[in-house]
């Protein structure tokens, strides 16, 4: 297995969000050409013959990920790769589990991958693995490794049904998360049925301000609002960008399920202090300090969502 340091770096060279996935998904991401390569049934008579402990199926599927020049798609070079990397780990499991094939797994991994790439690059891994699937099929018959019974419930086409029938999403976690500092500037400083400068010109200012945040993550997640910031105003206005404080609650529950805790809480802090800057901006002494009765029920409603954040651990050199 590469070490996590390794897996970071590799993963933040492709797509910065990467880095903060959880443990298990980075797996089943690394994996996935292993799900693949399960998906063909073997040839009974060899694994009956003890091929099973010592698995040249395996090995010659290994041999095949030490070539990635074909791939048109950067991240199936990086899945390839790392796969490759975690090769010993897959091969004593498979020597002593023989993992079953999972279609479910598959899609699953997939519907992750797809929260980060964009529809392109989503379309250009599909095809990269499904020509990955294509060769191993070639290789295992060469080698006499296939049952000849798979002809009977072939794997390609249905590997190919599938990877066509997944649909994207509407919005990727990417895109959520850069319009969810918005759509918290515009719950809260909205409440009271108007936005002043004064609120704007603090989103703005913290937006803009990159040691503002705890989490390297959040700061990312801020350069995307600013760099959009007009767009979302431009759509505010011609009231087409729509409060929705459940949109806000599911962004946050999806980021908890695939990002490890300790990122998806500095997130969380980051994102509940800028919400009380917001409220805080147009009351009190010198319009700075205090909030309204209905600014106070939106951060009320936010500190549910969010849950409690006092034994987060910052960062010592914030």
């Amino acid at each position: 297995m590469p070490t996590e340091e390794t897996t970071s770096n590799v993963s933040r060279s492709i797509s910065p969000y990467l880095k903060c996935i959880k443990k298990g998904y980075l797996k089943a991401m690394w994996y996935l050409p292993y799900q693949i390569f399960l998906l063909f049934p073997l040839n009974q008579e060899k694994e009956n013959q003890g091929e099973v402990s010592d698995p040249r199926e395996l090995d010659q599927f290994y041999q095949l990920l030490g070539n990635v020049s074909w791939c048109k798609s950067v991240y199936a070079k990086l899945v390839i790769k790392q796969a490759k990397s975690c090769f010993k780990g897959f091969r004593n499991e498979y020597i002593t589990e023989k993992p079953p094939a999972n279609f479910s797994n598959i899609q699953k991994t997939i519907k992750l991958l797809e929260q980060f790439l964009p529809p392109r690059e989503m379309k250009e891994l599909l095809s990269d693995l499904f020509n990955l699937a294509e060769t191993t099929e070639e290789l295992l018959t060469e080698k006499g490794f296939l049952d000849p019974a798979h002809k009977n419930d072939p794997v390609l086409p249905k590997l190919n049904d599938f990877f066509v029938k997944i649909p994207s999403p509407s919005k990727s976690l990417g895109d959520l998360f850069v319009e969810l500092p918005f759509m918290l500037f515009v719950l809260v400083a909205d409440a009271d049925g108007q936005i002043d400068k004064d609120e704007r010109f603090q989103f703005m200012r913290i937006i803009r301000d990159p040691e503002w945040c705890f989490s390297d993550c959040t700061q990312l997640i801020f350069t995307g609002t600013s760099y959009f910031y007009s767009e979302f105003y431009m759509q505010y206005n011609r009231g087409k960008f729509k409060k929705d404080i459940q949109q806000v609650e599911r962004t946050i529950r999806f980021m908890e399920q695939v990002f490890s805790k300790p990122e998806a809480d500095l997130i969380k802090v980051d994102l509940s202090r800028m919400s009380n800057e917001i409220a805080k901006a147009s009351g009190g002494f010198g319009r700075i300090g205090a909030m309204c009765k209905e600014e106070k029920k939106v951060i009320t409603k936010l500190v549910t969502i969010f849950g409690d954040l006092s034994n987060v651990q910052i960062p010592k050199n914030q």
